[in-house]
């Protein structure tokens, strides 16, 4: 078995097992509130039922909703109040 395995069995890393659980609850769980907020029937029943590890929630997070939230809104790093 090679590193590359070691690191992604979830035996040997439980931690990071932990963390795939924490970030796809929350993806699909924002998406799927957007999408029933937005009564997208058919983008919830889809969302509820695939599971990509979170590409068609971040879609349809960032893209496919009527109020898709916007990158630069984020401001990650950013002083708001440089001058």
């Amino acid at each position: 078995m090679n590193a590359l395995q070691n690191i992604f069995d979830i035996n040997n890393s439980p931690v990071l097992f932990l963390l795939y659980i924490l970030y796809s609850l929350s993806v699909k769980g924002l998406a799927l509130w957007k999408a029933a907020k937005n009564s997208h029937k058919y983008w919830f029943i889809g969302l509820l039922i695939i599971n990509l590890f979170g590409i068609p929630e971040l879609l349809y997070i960032f893209y496919f909703s009527k109020n898709p939230i916007n990158l630069s809104l984020l401001k990650i790093g950013k002083n708001k109040d440089k001058k």
